[in-house]
């Protein structure tokens, strides 16, 4: 019995990591229920353990930017108290760890 992942649609899995990897950005539209949730954790099986791919609906985060910066340190572990520690902190992290990569995906961006 094989252990490798079986992923939804593998060849456009294996485009979206490359481009991760090679360091772009990617939009990905999906209509409602399509699978968009299916390729993120797909791509978190395809690309190396110190890959972290972030979560956050940017409708709760819009109209604050200090929301914003909380909500992403919650999402990396990372204990504040305000919003000066929070930008220091997530400098840290990623001094700390230059060899991680950090992938937002913000589902329902478009706010109108």
């Amino acid at each position: 019995m094989s252990t490798e992942p079986t992923f939804l649609r593998p060849s456009f899995t294996a485009k979206i990591a490359g481009y991760l990897r090679n360091g772009y950005k990617v939009n990905v539209y999906s209509a409602e229920k399509k699978g968009l949730r299916q390729l993120v954790e797909d791509l978190r099986q395809s690309c190396p353990d110190h890959t972290k791919f972030i979560s956050l609906n940017m409708r709760s985060h819009a109209h604050s930017v200090d929301s914003y910066l909380t909500a992403l340190c919650d999402a990396l572990g990372l204990r504040t108290q305000n919003q000066p520690d929070m930008r220091t902190a997530l400098l840290d992290y990623l001094d700390q760890h230059p060899d991680h990569s950090i992938h937002l995906c913000l589902p329902r961006f478009i706010l109108g």
